[in-house]
């Protein structure tokens, strides 16, 4: 799988032909920009070296900092070494050392400035750079200075197996040649024409013509560059949704484990509560079994004593009925025979009597009114013991 970058599938055409190759050497003249619609890039990023020829002090900068495997030269190619003007544009693409380009762009692609830039010739550079070694091929895209780079080369010492050439005027859109007479000089076939450019190949290597026999299709296995690129942009904001996403799970998880502590952290509060409050339970219970255990022995003691407070008033009714019993007898004897000696003895006896169960019977009332007051005792603390019990079962 080929990864495109070049802006008509150069790339792919040259991917025919070294398919199997991790390794070669090109020779890039009008380099521009290494990554966008660079023929070479997808070459580079597989293992392959070369030279990149560029005058532009921008596109330069940029080769010299993504290329470093690369030789890069700050300088045009032309028929002979010295110097030349650049004429660029706001469209640095479109900048040119041919002065009639920079009389008809204008136009169309706003201002012209100039610049004076070293020039050598293909002959030179590839002495100093590349001696001895097979070039794989030479792409050439110099907005109209393509014959110019051609003279100064000599096609019999370098034989590149492939040369590329934009063969279409960006201004007229007319197919321009005019360097193709001396290719075929040279031993140079044309191969392939994609409706920009124009792909020649030395005579020597038969049956190459065959890798360029159809356009580029779904069998060459590529993919474009600007696809690809947008593709890893829609992963990255996915993955970064998907960090986006888990950061909010994390929050959400750390949130609910905060609850679930601080949930644990009152069921152990309320567990304990409940272990008081069954610890109270318990208590109650016990004071509940001795209270019942208590008020029966209370309501047994009431009950006796009522018992003997119903006796005791018995009894004192018997002893007053008894002193008025007494005192009537005593009234009878003191009436008809006040001075007989024997009733005054009897009477005396009889008062005596009297007042013995006069005291038995004050006695007895003291008694009965103590008893009356421990009995009302007893039946207060058999009402309140329950409701006190209750009481403390609330709190």
């Amino acid at each position: 799988m080929i990864i495109s970058y070049a802006q008509n599938f150069e790339d792919v055409m040259l991917n025919r032909v070294f398919r199997d190759r991790n390794t070669g050497f090109y020779v890039d003249v009008g380099a521009a920009d290494p990554t966008h619609l660079s023929v070479t890039k997808a070459f580079y990023d597989r293992g392959w070296s070369g030279i990149n020829v560029e005058p532009h002090p921008d596109f330069f900068k940029q080769l010299a900092e993504q290329r470093p495997r690369d030789i890069n030269l700050n300088c045009g190619a032309g028929a002979s070494d010295g110097e030349a003007t650049l004429y660029e544009f706001p469209d640095r693409e479109w900048s040119s050392l041919a002065p009639e380009v920079s009389k008809a762009a204008p136009d169309r692609h706003g201002p012209v400035a100039q610049r004076q830039v070293s020039v050598a010739t293909l002959n030179a550079i590839l002495d100093k750079h590349a001696a001895g070694r097979q070039i794989d091929f030479l792409k050439i895209d110099v907005e109209g200075w393509e014959k110019e780079v051609l003279q100064g080369m000599d096609l019999k010492r370098y034989r590149p197996t492939i040369i590329l050439l934009e063969a279409v005027d960006r201004h007229t859109k007319e197919v321009s040649s005019d360097w193709e007479g001396d290719l075929f000089a040279a031993g140079y076939k044309l191969v392939y024409f994609d409706g920009l450019n124009k792909f020649y190949a030395g005579e020597e290597h038969e049956g190459i013509e065959a890798h360029f026999a159809v356009p580029p299709n779904v069998f060459d296995d590529f993919h474009l560059a600007a696809v690809v690129e947008r593709q890893q942009q829609v992963n990255a904001l996915l993955w970064a949704s998907r960090d986006s996403d888990r950061a909010a799970e994390l929050r959400q998880i750390e949130a609910l484990t905060a609850q679930l502590r601080l949930f644990e952290t009152d069921r152990a509060s309320h567990l304990n509560q409940i272990h008081i409050l069954t610890d109270m339970v318990h208590d109650l219970q016990r004071q509940l079994a001795t209270s019942e255990s208590d008020r029966a022995a209370r309501l047994e003691k009431i009950n006796r004593m009522t018992e003997l407070f119903a006796a005791a008033e018995a009894e004192q009714t018997r002893r007053l009925e008894q002193i008025q019993s007494l005192s009537n007898q005593l009234a009878q004897l003191r009436a008809p025979v006040a001075n007989d000696g024997e009733a005054t003895a009897h009477a005396k006896a009889l008062i005596a009597k009297i007042q013995l169960l006069e005291r038995v019977n004050t006695g007895t009332s003291e008694s009965l009114e103590q008893a009356k007051a421990e009995l009302a005792a007893y039946r207060r603390m058999v009402r309140v013991g329950p409701l006190l019990f209750g009481l403390r079962a609330k709190t």
